[in-house]
C-alpha cells in the first residue's frame, strides 16, 4: 500500500483546512529515515518552488528518495522558463475572452 504525504513549509500553512495525519512539514520530511522499501507519494505544497528554495528542494529530495512527487523537478524547471508556455497562455486568454463574449 502506498503512503501519502502532504508536505508544507510550515504546519500553520494548513491551519485553515481540515486536519489530516498525512500532513508533514518540510523540515520533518527532510528528517525522515530511509524509506526506500516503502511506496510513497508526496504532494509538495510549498510556498516557493524557485531554484534551491524549499519547494524545489523538497521535489528534488523526493525524486532522489524514489518517491512519486507532484510537482516534479522537470515541471518546476519548465515553469521557470516562460518561453516554453508563453504562447499557450496567450491562446488560453483568447479562448477565455471568446467564451466570456458568448456567455
Amino acid at each position: 500500500m502506498r503512503k501519502h504525504y502532504l508536505v508544507v513549509e510550515s504546519l500553520a500553512d494548513w491551519q485553515p483546512y481540515q486536519a489530516t495525519d498525512q500532513l508533514i512539514s518540510f523540515r520533518d520530511y527532510l528528517q525522515l529515515p530511509d524509506s526506500s522499501h516503502e511506496r510513497i507519494s508526496v504532494i509538495n505544497l510549498a510556498r516557493d518552488y524557485g531554484y534551491l528554495k524549499p519547494g524545489y528542494y523538497c521535489s528534488l529530495l523526493a525524486e532522489a528518495r524514489g518517491h512519486r512527487v507532484v510537482p516534479g523537478t522537470a515541471v518546476l524547471n519548465d515553469l521557470a522558463e516562460p518561453l516554453l508556455y508563453e504562447q499557450g497562455i496567450s491562446e488560453l486568454a483568447r479562448l477565455l475572452r471568446n467564451m466570456a463574449a458568448k456567455g
